[in-house]
């Protein structure tokens, strides 16, 4: 099942093969949606805290930044807005994708990868169980729902740590900031960002399970797996977002 010996120009094609292998079992979702819950539970709630800080700790820098460039040239509630609106549709979405690359990806890579060089997989298929349905599936869906919520857990982390700056350290007034939230921010806003992690929590986890089930070599194998897990993740995620601004603006 994708052999390792492929060369690195067939590697989109394979992935791409198996993504669609993957797609083709969705049929069976609700049958194993309780599969599904619990994954989201072991992928989702465990990175809560890494993104509840890499969210609150960018907001403040950009809040910081962003007051400095416009000192002396607009006024800085204007900047609060801006702020919040550039966290729901880029950072959030984008910065959360390559956290939960490593995060989530790797372990992934790890998990699948250890039971290939097993050779559990191989018992699974031996038992007529589908290894796609069984071990994939599952968690492709479960990193699907867990990166738009983490997402939007990393944003409003991020606008509570603007509001920090700019509220209880430049002295914009809370209603000045809620007002300028309003002004600049739309639904649509928000309903972009979460559709960009929704896109990246497949490609995350669906590359994350590809590498894995390409291991071979011992325990040197599942190292490179995990490895190439979160450098193709971080790639497809930027990559997409590039694609995506260049769909949405042309």
């Amino acid at each position: 099942m994708y052999p390792p010996e492929r060369r690195w120009w067939h590697l989109p094609a394979d992935y791409t093969a198996f993504a669609l292998e993957v797609l083709a079992r969705l049929r069976w979702l609700p049958a194993d949606r309780w599969a599904v819950v619990d994954q989201l539970e072991r992928l989702g709630t465990r990175a809560v805290g890494l993104v509840l800080l890499t969210g609150g700790s960018t907001g403040a820098i950009i809040a910081w930044q962003g007051a400095y460039q416009v000192e002396g040239l607009a006024p800085i509630a204007l900047l609060c807005g801006q702020v919040v609106k550039v966290l729901c549709m880029e950072i959030g979405p984008v910065l959360t994708g390559l956290v939960l690359a490593g995060r989530i990806g790797a372990a992934l890579a790890a998990e699948l990868g250890s039971m290939r060089i097993t050779e559990q997989i191989d018992a699974l298929r031996s038992m007529a169980i589908d290894p796609l349905r069984y071990l994939v599936l599952p968690r492709v869906v479960a990193g699907m729902l867990a990166l738009p919520l983490l997402t939007w857990i990393a944003t409003l982390a991020g606008t509570l740590g603007a509001w920090s700056v700019l509220v209880m350290g430049l002295g914009v007034s809370p209603a000045r900031f809620a007002a300028s939230v309003r002004q600049f921010v739309t639904p649509s806003d928000v309903g972009l960002g979460l559709g960009k992690a929704l896109v990246f929590g497949f490609l995350v986890a669906s590359l994350g399970c590809w590498q894995g089930l390409r291991a071979s070599g011992g325990a040197l194998g599942v190292s490179r797996v995990t490895i190439a897990a979160f450098v193709w993740a971080s790639i497809a995620v930027l990559l997409a977002d590039l694609l995506g601004w260049l769909l949405l603006w042309n």
